[in-house]
């Protein structure tokens, strides 16, 4: 058995403000829109540095120390940034339509968002730009159409997400950035009330089998691609 003791990353967190606005507006009983805004400021960012640091290594009961070893990590900086977003939400559920449509309900959602949050290129400096927030997707989308009634839900979901920046694994942290690229997912889900104590449901996700796929460095350089396909769930709920 091998042990290596090191010291670890010296990562500070991050404190901000937060301002939030948002509008709602009622049509009907049924009928909702809505438009939000926010706005937050905050101090910290990444920087990567190098150091030296004693690692002791303990070998079927010997410890060998060896000391001033360099490593790269990983730190917080002073750097300022801000996010700010509109979000833009709008949902109609149909109940002044005749059965059996008056179940049917639909949801559009919409976000837009802007950062100026820098994570230094580590690996091509000048020749690749540096990234933005881990996980920041400027658009994000989402649209879905269900029916409800008293024996029966269904709904169907579209997620639509824009690229964005994915850390180096460990111990990779000087190569490329690498992003995740734009993807677009549907689901169906449904739950049935067979009695008052038996329900069924059923989700089936990715169905339009949209791959993940990692670029490094520039959109078309492929760094990581894995498909699961389409994936079926069945529950049962059974109350005694």
């Amino acid at each position: 058995m091998e042990v290596i003791k090191v010291s670890g990353n010296h990562m500070d967190p991050y404190l901000s403000n937060n301002y939030d606005l948002s509008l709602e507006w009622y049509p009907s009983e049924d009928a909702a829109i809505s438009l939000a805004y926010y706005y937050k400021d905050f101090t910290g960012g990444y920087e990567n540095v190098e150091e030296n640091r004693d690692i002791t290594v303990s070998l079927d009961g010997v410890e060998s120390t060896y000391p001033g070893v360099t490593h790269t990590t990983r730190q917080t900086s002073d750097d300022s940034s801000v996010i700010q977003s509109i979000e833009v939400t709008a949902q109609k559920h149909f109940s002044e339509l005749p059965y059996p449509f008056d179940g049917l309900g639909a949801k559009v959602a919409y976000n837009y968002a802007d950062s100026s949050f820098v994570t230094a290129e580590p690996g091509s400096l000048y020749v690749v730009a540096d990234a933005n927030l881990f996980g920041f997707s400027p658009q994000v989308a989402s649209a879905s159409v269900y029916w409800e009634g008293d024996w029966a839900t269904f709904r169907v979901l579209y997620k639509y997400r824009e690229q964005y920046f994915q850390p180096n694994n460990l111990p990779f942290l000087t190569r490329s950035h690498r992003y995740v690229q734009d993807s677009s997912y549907l689901d169906f889900s449904a739950n049935f009330k067979v009695t008052d104590y038996l329900s069924l449901s059923l989700k089936a996700l990715n169905l339009l089998d949209e791959p993940q796929i990692m670029t490094r460095g520039n959109d078309t350089t492929v760094s990581h691609y894995s498909r699961s396909g389409s994936t079926y769930f069945l529950g049962a709920k059974v109350k005694f």
